[in-house]
């Protein structure tokens, strides 16, 4: 199950300070979508903007055509859209199989959906099968972030919001999630990601925009932003002259 999200003139921010300013994106079926920026950007304020935790002063947030902007998150998460925070977020002394039925609550009635869910979370980590009956807050932070993706697995989504998924991560760990990314990316799943790491971010997307001051200013196909000399020397660390000696 996957879907498209639209966003159109969205402004959002805390009490009387703007963050978003009439922020246009769209993540297409099937795409994963990267949004990359500086600290400050509006990178974190855009996913909580769309998972509901912060309400919008103008704009639209549509999935497959419904609006959803302004929704209460529990609402917007049973209509598709499902985050996976920045730091994990997960009950610490709750075992690695209670945190992820947690994911599924809504669907706590339907067993045979459970089960199939779980069955996907293990097979995408099965680190998470083996150590079932661990408590969460017992684990490396590779591991949580990977009960933190099942979880969000597990509610079912149309589309994935991952914040900041390589935060405190190890080289060999970082690969194996967003190598989890591309498995999901193969089965269908949606998925829009905010994320410091730009170089491996890119090479993992489809498209990426880059925020500045909550507005989109360079917007493309990975391999487009990878060129972009504009991206090289803000994000990747190289500088015209280098590149051109």
């Amino acid at each position: 199950m996957s879907g498209t999200l639209t966003i159109d003139g969205l402004d959002a921010g805390y009490g009387r300070v703007g963050v978003l300013r009439g922020l246009d994106m769209e993540v297409r079926d099937g795409e994963i979508v990267a949004i990359l920026g500086s600290n400050g950007a509006g990178k974190s304020t855009l996913l909580r903007t769309i998972s509901g935790l912060i309400r919008p002063t103008a704009g639209r947030i549509r999935l497959d055509g419904d609006d959803v902007a302004g929704k209460n998150p529990e609402d917007v998460s049973r209509s598709g859209l499902v985050m996976v925070p920045e730091g994990r977020q997960l009950f610490a002394g709750m075992t690695v199989r209670e945190n992820l039925l947690l994911g599924a609550y809504a669907e706590r009635r339907r067993r045979s959906v459970v089960q199939e869910r779980l069955a996907q979370a293990h097979a995408l980590f099965p680190i998470l099968e083996e150590r079932a009956d661990q408590v969460a807050g017992s684990l490396s932070g590779g591991q949580q972030q990977m009960v933190a993706i099942g979880r969000g697995l597990m509610a079912g989504p149309k589309v994935l919001l991952l914040d900041e998924p390589s935060l405190g991560l190890a080289p060999a760990v970082l690969a194996q999630v967003f190598d989890a990314l591309r498995a999901l990316r193969e089965q269908g799943v949606t998925i829009l990601v905010v994320e410091q790491n730009v170089m491996m971010t890119l090479a993992l997307a489809d498209r990426a925009y880059v925020l500045q001051r909550g507005e989109v200013v360079i917007e493309g196909t990975s391999e487009e932003l990878q060129s972009d000399a504009r991206v090289r020397e803000a994000y990747l660390g190289f500088t015209t002259a280098a590149a051109a000696g």
